[in-house]
């Protein structure tokens, strides 16, 4: 089936983060089972026709007025629903869809209007709804007071942006949904919290109950630069409250009428003189905040007297601030941390832990330092931090470690120094390290790799860089997630063949396998090769080493691989030459930038995917391969997602997708593709194929030269009924006869004619033997209608009247039979005569039918082979002029011929020589008949 203006996805079926990747306007998608977006739906009844109809998540674009009653009741599966646009909802327009939990609407964003109007009876029908998100949208005019009533399990409502101004206007709307837990009324231009926003809890008369108990308010993006006394009275029992990038005087929460908050969010404040952290942990203490977040406050420095009243806390996150310290003294005050985060700051120093006094964060177990600028570790600087589990150094700039930068950290578990400026591991880096299980070390430039990690005997995941080659040895018996990343190549192996990895990651432009005689990595399932072009066994033995490398992983199901972008003069091959077919478990492929392999001949796509019979995944990104023929998947029968993106396709095979009987999927995204005809199967196999989704393939273009097109449109306008080929046969043939019967009608259209009237004179004289013809005349006279006064007055008395003999001529003028033919005629006196005699002059030159006249009579001397005419000139005609008439021309260089002499002397020889050159001799005469 394909969609053209509907992407659908599957969460079991989206192949590699990042290549499919859906997303609706920031609502969540997570676990979807089948999820489809619509773009620029403009009739609901024809558009939706797209959208399957198990589908659970539905995210549309509407362009339409309205949204009518029961306009989605088809389906019944549905339980996320998030809709954007301008538009009206009507009374019950989500009637039908009792098993939808969540419900997103967002208005088009224009300037301080509101873009979506809804009918006050709109969310009727959806009493099983548990979350709301409503944006831009108009919802407390008078006539919606019962917009919310019927949510009657509501437990999350956003409404953002909808201008709601004051909160009274929310709790009146919202008094009655006593499911309600968590609201956000973020960037609602919220000025202040006034006395009267707070609904009497005890005025059942009035029927002013707020029944909600609120547990997380997100006050984000408001001004709240005014916090009356008891205006938060509807929230005694608040457990989160977000107050990011408001106004708010922290010190105001006390007597705002909320009894408690667990966690409390000031991050990006807009007044930076209300946020006196003294002030916020005099708010800890009171409210019994055990989480606070005061992120991007432009913090520099702070008493340690700053911290009084926050020893409570739990978890402290200060990030993104502009801290130059955090010193013992402030650490002192915060006994009860567990977590603290102060990344993206400018620390230059640690100075938490005191000697002598162990105590100190004595029950922090989360620490994150990253992104600061920490250049050296003292020796036991971290001693006191006993229960410290995870600990987060990345980006700073570390060069080295003391021998006991670590002691202490007994309990610690995970440890990042990712992306700093190390260059040496030393023997007693890690000495204290021994339950550390996570090991980051990836953006160094490592020049060398020891018996460092050896006491890390619990390490389950490592990575690291190195920047020169490295032949690195795999120690750790536990580990399952091993990231390396080389410049120039790197060789790895295992002492105990690490039998648990399952997860290995490598970037290098070259990498050794140590060794496939007894393979290390035989229990790896997910192998990532980036930026690659060779992959050796060793010891290298045999030609074909690159190809047994990625062999050795044989329980290998997930392959990604990208070539490097840099091809070495001595690459001969490509690591995927003669190796996949081996990987019989294969489930997921993803291959990237091929093309350099492709284009040097190093890699061969005929046969790339032979033999992978399990496959269920393919995806192909830029992998350089154009040309897709009819047997290139034939293996692949378990394929269910085939993916091509950045892909640019010339040529796709009929026969190309037979063998896939479990496909499921098909995804061309930014695929560049050829208008051909060739390709007009995929339309009939599209449609043969209903189980197979194409999304938006009706929506994709294809180029036909210079300009684009509709993919689908070209193939069904112009290769529908595969006239292509045929029609082109068909057009060709038709031109080469029109020039070819032009042709033949411009050289030989007298020959031919000839021809026809020999034939029809053949048979008319069948049988007959040659002497026995008879000639009704003894010449035919050719001549022009100019020169009829000289054929009157000289050339008949000559011949009819003086003689003997006397001779029967025809002329034209005369003896033509009336109403027949002029070309009937001219042939019939041409065969009936046993003579033909051309009268040559200027006149008769450009006359058409004298012309016709003389090349029928040649075609007759030629077919004939006996000597039938006579050419008489009547005047001097130059050499210059006969060239132009070349069957004349002809004439005049091989046979003899009489010239009409005007001296009267001359003229008696004249006749004599026409009279005999007619006549001939007795014996020649004594055969013709003549009546």
């Amino acid at each position: 089936m394909a969609t053209a203006l509907c992407d659908i996805y599957e969460w079991d079926q989206l192949g590699s983060p990042g290549v499919l990747d859906p997303t609706c306007f920031g609502f969540p998608l997570e676990g979807f089972r089948i999820f489809s977006k619509c773009s620029t739906v403009r009739n609901m009844e024809v558009d939706l026709k797209e959208v399957p109809m198990d589908v659970d998540t539905l995210c549309l674009v509407l362009h339409v007025r309205t949204i009518p009653t029961g306009s989605f009741s088809r389906y019944q599966n549905l339980t996320r629903l998030y809709l954007y646009g301008l538009f009206h909802v009507s009374a019950r327009a989500f009637s039908g869809i009792a098993n939808l939990r969540h419900l997103g609407i967002e208005g088009k964003y224009i300037w301080h209007v509101l873009t979506i109007d809804m009918d006050d009876q709109a969310f009727s029908g959806l009493e099983n709804l548990t979350r709301l998100d409503l944006r831009n949208v108009v919802i407390f005019g008078d006539y919606q007071k019962n917009l919310f009533k019927p949510l009657h399990r509501i437990q999350v409502i956003d409404l953002s942006e909808n201008e709601v101004h004051r909160i009274y206007r929310l709790t009146t709307m919202l008094q009655s949904l006593a499911s309600l837990r968590i609201l956000g009324i973020k960037r609602n231009d919220i000025v202040a919290a006034r006395a009267v926003d707070c609904i009497s809890t005890t005025n059942i008369m009035n029927s002013t109950v707020f029944s909600p108990k609120i547990s997380t308010l997100d006050l984000t993006s408001n001004e709240l630069k005014i916090v009356e006394e008891n205006s938060f009275c509807n929230f005694p029992h608040l457990t989160v409250l977000k107050a990011d990038a408001t106004g708010l005087k922290v010190i105001n929460l006390l007597w705002s009428g909320i009894k408690s908050i667990e966690i409390l969010s000031l991050n990006a404040m807009k007044n930076q003189d209300y946020l006196k952290i003294k002030d916020v942990c005099t708010v800890v203490s009171r409210l019994g905040v055990r989480n606070l977040t005061v992120a991007q406050n432009f913090i520099s420095s702070l008493p340690a007297e700053s911290f009084e009243g926050c020893s409570f806390l739990w978890s402290l996150n200060m990030s993104d601030n502009l801290l130059w310290a955090f010193t013992n003294d402030m650490a002192k005050k915060l006994l009860n941390l567990r977590s603290l985060v102060l990344s993206v700051n400018k620390i230059k120093r640690l100075d938490l832990c005191t000697p002598g006094i162990p105590n100190v964060l004595s029950n922090l177990m989360h620490l994150d330092l990253s992104f600061n600028r920490i250049a050296k570790i003292g020796s036991g600087s971290l001693f006191c931090l006993a229960y410290l589990e995870t600990m987060d150094l990345s980006s700073n700039y570390l060069v080295s470690l003391e021998k006991d930068t670590f002691v202490g950290l007994d309990r610690l578990q995970s440890l990042r120094l990712d992306y700093n400026k190390l260059f040496l591991l030393e023997n007693f880096y890690f000495d204290h390290l021994g339950s550390v299980r996570v090991l980051g070390l990836r953006g160094n430039s490592l020049k060398n790799d020891n018996s460092s990690l050896i006491m890390m005997s619990d390490l389950q995941a490592l990575s690291i860089s190195f920047e020169t080659t490295m032949n690195l040895k795999i120690r750790q018996k536990q580990l399952t997630t091993l990231t390396l990343e080389a410049k120039s190549s790197i060789s790895v192996g295992c002492t105990n063949n690490c039998s648990l990895l399952e997860v290995l990651n490598i970037s290098a432009p070259v990498i050794y396998i140590d060794s496939c005689k007894h393979p290390p990595f035989k229990s790896v399932k997910e192998l990532y090769l980036h930026e690659n072009h060779m992959m050796q066994c060793l010891p290298i033995v045999t030609t074909d080493s690159e190809g047994l490398a990625l062999r050795s992983f044989t329980k290998l199901e997930h392959l990604y691989y990208s070539s490097s972008a840099d091809m070495p003069f001595y690459k001969f091959s490509s690591p995927l030459n003669n190796s996949l077919q081996h990987l019989l478990n294969l489930r997921h492929l993803h291959l990237r930038n091929l093309k350099l392999d492709i284009k040097n001949g190093f890699l061969t796509p005929e046969q790339l995917f032979w033999n992978l019979t399990h496959l269920r995944t393919l995806i192909l990104e830029d992998s350089g391969i154009q040309d897709f023929t009819d047997t290139m998947f034939r293996d692949l029968v378990s394929l269910e997602l085939l993916i091509f993106k950045s892909q640019p396709v010339k040529t796709l095979q009929e026969g190309l997708l037979d063998h896939m009987e479990s496909l499921c999927y098909i995804y061309l995204n930014d695929v560049p593709l050829d208008c051909s005809c060739e390709q007009a199967w995929i339309r009939r196999w599209v449609t043969t194929h209903p189980q197979v989704r194409v999304p938006k393939l009706g929506n994709q273009t294809c180029s036909l030269g210079s300009q684009k097109m509709n993919y689908l449109h070209f193939l069904e306008k112009d290769c529908s009924l595969m006239i292509g080929y045929p029609l082109f046969i068909g057009t060709f043939s038709f031109h080469m006869l029109f020039l070819i019967t032009a042709l033949l009608y411009h050289k030989m259209r007298w020959y031919l004619l000839y021809l026809f009237y020999m034939l029809r004179t053949w048979w008319d004289y069948r049988g007959r033997r040659d002497r026995q013809r008879q000639y009704d005349f003894d010449a035919f006279v050719s001549y022009s209608s100019c020169d009829e006064a000289w054929v009157v007055s000289e050339f008949l008395p000559n011949l009819e009247e003086r003689g003997p003999p006397f001779f029967k001529v025809c002329l034209h003028g005369r003896d033509f039979e009336v109403g027949k033919d002029i070309m009937d005629n001219i042939v019939d006196s041409i065969y009936r005569s046993r003579w033909v005699v051309c009268l040559i002059s200027r006149h008769y030159l450009r006359s058409h039918w004298c012309s016709l006249e003389v090349r029928m009579a040649t075609y007759r001397l030629l077919a004939e082979r006996k000597d039938s005419l006579v050419m008489v000139f009547l005047e001097k005609v130059s050499t210059r002029s006969l060239s132009r008439y070349h069957q004349l021309a002809k004439l005049v260089k091989k046979k003899t011929y009489l010239e009409w002499e005007e001296d009267l002397v001359q003229q008696p020889l004249f006749w004599a020589r026409l009279r005999k050159a007619i006549g001939g001799d007795g014996a020649e005469h004594q055969d013709i008949i003549v009546k």
